[in-house]
């Protein structure tokens, strides 16, 4: 991934440059970390929107054998409970991991916020 920036920002320099765009060093810097951080920004909102339209699926496919299995309204409504007790526990843990990044921990904790959110909305229309 370092690889991948250094090129991006040689790249965004060359251009910048070669055009005379920047007066100097440090306005060069602030442009190409303001760029960086809108470019993480986006992949992040990416990535995100992968993991909810992944995790709808599985929650429509949790409903589709709970419906299958017939089960009852206090059973569906159990399942949903026990299963957003365990992602509240994965968001503490994810959220106490230190050797996760800071934008990966921030992926992680707005997807199972998000799951957690849709599991009670379930509980919610039963």
């Amino acid at each position: 991934m370092k690889l991948f920036w250094k090129i991006f920002i040689s790249v965004l320099l060359f251009f910048s440059f070669s055009q005379g765009a920047f007066a100097t060093n440090d306005d060069a810097n602030a442009m190409i970390e303001k760029t960086k951080n809108e470019i993480q920004k986006t992949v992040n909102t990416y990535i995100l929107e992968v993991y909810k339209k992944q995790g709808a699926k599985i929650l429509q496919e949790l409903d589709g054998n709970l419906e299958k299995m017939n089960s009852s309204r206090d059973a569906k409504i159990e399942t949903y409970g026990s299963i957003q007790t365990t992602l509240k526990l994965k968001k503490e843990a994810v959220d106490k991991d230190t050797e996760t990044g800071k934008n990966a921990k921030k992926i992680l904790i707005q997807y199972l916020d998000f799951m957690i959110g849709e599991l009670e909305n379930r509980k919610k229309n039963l």
